[in-house]
């Protein structure tokens, strides 16, 4: 089996919290069920580490998926400095997954700017993402 590369753990980690605002049934925002994300991102890094040669990228993968759960309220209010003449709520959900990764990537994992805006911008193109938009909230921060 080939490598995971870090191209494709973002993607993994994007998919993941992605979902996550689909898959919570409280009232809160999938991202704000302690919990319930603990019990995802377990199963989402075990069927990941279980392979040793994606244990590497594996490893990125779960730094993405925790740091963005830690940290969600702190990265969704960079995003919320960083609307012009936006509102949080109508953010749709493919942007606000790629804006949350690559904020986290940026803030808490030190992946240079031009790396996590030209991956989220490419995944953008893959997932419907609006580029636009996701390009300028990640210039202004």
């Amino acid at each position: 089996m080939s490598k995971l590369t870090r191209s494709e753990a973002r993607e993994e980690a994007f998919r993941v919290i992605f979902s996550l605002e689909f898959q919570n049934n409280s009232e809160d925002s999938g991202l704000s069920s302690a919990s319930f994300m603990k019990n995802v991102l377990e199963k989402t890094i075990e069927n990941f580490s279980s392979e040793n040669d994606k244990k590497v990228t594996a490893s990125f993968m779960k730094d993405i998926l925790n740091k963005t759960v830690e940290n969600f309220q702190e990265i969704d209010e960079h995003i919320k400095k960083n609307l012009n003449k936006w509102k949080f709520e109508r953010i749709n959900k493919v942007d606000l997954a790629l804006l949350r990764v690559a904020i986290c990537e940026i803030i808490f994992l030190e992946t240079p700017k031009p790396v996590a805006i030209a991956e989220s911008l490419k995944l953008a193109s893959e997932y419907n993402g609006s580029e636009t938009f996701i390009n300028g909230v990640l210039a202004n921060l």
